[in-house]
């Protein structure tokens, strides 16, 4: 959400959002640093209890933004757009993570298609944000693409705008058309780094705590190889989450049993794939024929 009001004397750009349990505000001095902070603002509708409250005050002032809170004062002061939009993203999802308690956080992406709830897990860089993006022009519905909160064997992704590298635009059509209206960060020289919703799409972004149906896991193809779905055993799928899980108060043993339980509950599946086109037919067909 977007005001205008006048306060200090001069005019002040005004964001409200939330963060799972927490509400963030965010005011600045100069409607060209509003347009910027879009790319940390997600407008996903959430139907989650707010329990907290932060705000955020920025001003741009001879080629320099600061950032002020009431808890600390002056936390940033410095002159790179890409640093004020990467400590904002930071700072918020940190003050919101105080709120979401006894959660595995889980380096996946989280969506649906139909009744049918999902993960694809994988690596930093093994395309999930590339995929889960396609799924979108597949009639699929996609809660997140980083990171899902898993309890029991239920879950929801923590919202966050898709975080589209520039080189992965021209895998994406439906992206490269619109990126002209997509928020992005940049720092001198380097690829742009899009933010992108759902939304700007037209349709409704929606994050939600969803019981797990099927998890797939994204293995390192090569090129010669060619893409495949194979069902995978949960106690390797176990095997594998465990590197790319963290729960907060850093128990061992509470987390296997967390994941244990959740891939008992789950289909699990290895997804190989190089070409998107391939792997989105895979899914759908594996989603299909899913008990």
């Amino acid at each position: 959400m977007l005001n205008k009001e006048n306060q200090d004397h001069f005019w002040v750009y005004k964001r409200t959002f939330s963060l799972v349990h927490t509400h963030v505000t965010i005011c600045s001095n100069n409607q060209e640093i509003d347009h910027a902070i879009r790319f940390v603002i997600p407008d996903a509708k959430q139907d989650f209890s707010i329990q907290t409250e932060i705000s955020y005050r920025i001003h741009y002032d001879q080629g320099y933004y600061r950032i002020i809170t009431p808890a600390v004062g002056e936390c940033f002061h410095e002159s790179d757009q890409w640093g004020l939009g990467y400590y904002l993203l930071q700072n918020m999802h940190e003050q919101a993570f105080k709120t979401i308690n006894n959660y595995i956080h889980i380096h996946a992406a989280l969506g649906h298609k139909g009744s049918t709830n999902f993960l694809i897990v994988g690596e930093k860089g093994a395309g999930k944000t590339t995929l889960v993006t396609r799924l979108l022009s597949h009639g699929f519905e996609i809660d997140g693409d980083e990171l899902a909160l898993i309890r029991d064997t239920s879950g929801f992704a923590f919202p966050r705008r898709f975080h589209i590298k520039e080189a992965s635009v021209g895998l994406l059509p439906e992206i490269k058309a619109i990126q002209h209206k997509i928020p992005f960060i940049q720092s001198g020289d380097c690829p742009k780094l899009f933010a992108f919703s759902p939304a700007e799409w037209g349709g409704t972004w929606r994050v939600q705590n969803r019981p797990i149906d099927v998890i797939f896991y994204i293995e390192s193809n090569h090129q010669d190889q060619k893409d495949y779905v194979a069902p995978r055993a949960g106690c390797k799928m176990v095997q594998k989450l465990m590197s790319l899980t963290y729960m907060a108060d850093n128990q061992h043993s509470k987390r296997v049993k967390g994941l244990c339980k959740l891939v008992q509950s789950a289909s699990c599946f290895t997804l190989h794939y190089n070409n998107l086109n391939e792997a989105v037919r895979l899914l759908q067909n594996t989603l299909t024929h899913c008990p």
